[in-house]
């Protein structure tokens, strides 16, 4: 027995070492001096078993309830909501249910503090976004609020328009002298090297008052309204005899027809009679000169052709007046009303917009047309003028390079000033800055006269 037991333990010991032993204990104590040594020891947190009950509750810390006390005023002024809102019971309700933690602003605070500070957090982002513009525009308008007191307001675009300032002009007339002033005390405000143009209505002042800052400014284009110029042609439309004897033969159906009750018998009428009984019905008499209205078949044509009219200057109104910079469409759609590019809306600054825009191309620009051009070049780009007047027409035949076919394929699908950076930034710099200084201006002052719906929202309703 101890024979086997010696020659097991010799061979067990040729596998595990000369150490191994049958005997458990013996190999325990032979291991645990060496073995122990290499224990890793592994330090645990102790669970906390007990929690405040803090973790339960929502909570919000110093910089959040400030952060939440802005947006809550930015939203009260924006809206022109009542300054006392906060003292409401339903609003202090509503705020105690969503969020106990947040402490609603005083109205104190609304009118105080917290104003100031969301107007110059807003003063701040208007000159920063002014500043990292390329180019900017100036748009001008005029209002009067109930009380007739005048206000003018300045807006800037970069291309996207933002308010800038507003001001009461009182009992001063407003004489191109004083408008000219108004303005130019807005532009020593800014940056007046990246000024493109200054767009106003086309009051007969204003365009005086064009000319004397022109003398100071000789490389800021001066531009009217576009959509202001549509109104007036509507109204020069109007006076038209044709057109006018068929608005008030109109109005005059529709005056009769509201301030009478011949509709309504109308309608009781071809529920309960026959065609026969409804001839015959002395409610539903027409009087004679509105029947021979009706009747008349020239006036129905004359009411279709003034509807054509109007409605194509109703589109052009609301292509126009949108904030994204459409000047290259202005003879585009002209054309396209008239067949005609030579008229008193198209300065030469429309003409080179339409002829730098790739999808149009300057499709409908006549000899005449680009000679005007090379004016416009030679006086507001005196120093380039034969470089960029070079390009432009290599541009306009596609030479050189602007022989790019993959660039002329993309001219419709990419917005205008992208495709000159992209295409032609460095083998064209001179024209790119060009396009891209004609191509960022509005067609209208519209952005001005929206301003002022929020302003009399303000001024007038509260």
């Amino acid at each position: 027995m101890e024979f086997i037991n010696s020659a097991s333990t010799t061979v067990l010991q040729g596998f595990f070492g000369p150490d191994f032993k049958l005997n458990t204990k013996q190999r325990n104590n032979s291991h645990l001096p060496t073995e122990q040594n290499n224990i890793i020891t592994v330090k645990r947190p102790i669970l906390q078993l007990q929690k405040s009950i803090n973790n339960f509750v929502d909570k919000i810390s110093s910089a959040e309830q400030n952060k939440a006390e802005l947006l809550f005023a930015q939203a009260v002024y924006q809206c022109g909501l009542f300054l006392s809102l906060p003292e409401l019971e339903p609003i202090k309700i509503f705020f105690q249910k969503l969020c106990p933690y947040f402490k609603l602003p005083s109205r104190k605070a609304l009118s105080t503090t917290l104003l100031d500070k969301v107007y110059e957090d807003i003063k701040n982002e208007v000159k920063d976004l002014i500043n990292s513009a390329n180019y900017i525009c100036l748009i001008s308008d005029g209002w009067s609020n109930m009380l007739q007191e005048h206000w003018t307001n300045y807006l800037i675009t970069t291309p996207r328009p933002v308010f800038f300032s507003a001001h009461q002009t009182g009992e001063i007339r407003q004489t191109e002298e004083n408008i000219a002033a108004n303005i130019d005390k807005v532009i020593s405000q800014i940056d007046h090297s990246k000024l493109s143009a200054i767009i106003t209505d086309n009051a007969s002042s204003m365009k005086k008052a064009w000319k004397l800052l022109a003398i100071k400014y000789p490389k800021v284009v001066f531009l009217g309204c576009v959509t202001h110029s549509l109104n007036l042609l509507i109204g020069d439309i109007m006076k038209l005899s044709w057109a006018d004897r068929t608005m008030k033969n109109g109005k005059k159906i529709v005056k009769y027809f509201k301030s009478h009750q011949i509709l309504a018998a109308v309608n009781q009428l071809t529920i309960e009679l026959t065609v026969t009984e409804l001839s015959h019905n002395q409610t539903v008499r027409i009087e004679d000169d509105i029947k021979s209205i009706v009747l008349n078949d020239g006036f129905w044509k004359d009411v279709d052709n003034l509807l054509k009219v109007l409605n194509e200057l109703v589109i052009g109104i609301s292509i126009f007046e949108s904030d994204t910079p459409s000047l290259s469409k202005v003879l585009d759609w002209y054309y396209n009303q008239l067949e005609s590019s030579d008229n008193i809306l198209f300065f030469s600054f429309r003409k080179v917009a339409n002829l730098l825009d790739p999808s149009f191309h300057g499709c409908h620009l006549t000899s005449n047309s680009m000679n005007k051009i090379s004016q416009f070049i030679q006086k507001y780009y005196s120093d380039d003028a034969v470089i960029i007047w070079t390009q432009i027409l290599n541009y306009k035949e596609k030479n050189g390079v602007f022989v790019n076919k993959l660039a002329w394929e993309t001219s419709d699908k990419v917005d205008p000033i992208i495709w000159w950076c992209g295409n032609f930034g460095d083998s064209a710099p001179k024209l790119t800055q060009v396009a891209k200084k004609v191509l960022s201006i509005p067609t209208s002052s519209a952005a001005s006269e929206r301003n002022w719906s929020a302003f009399a929202y303000i001024h007038d309703k509260k």
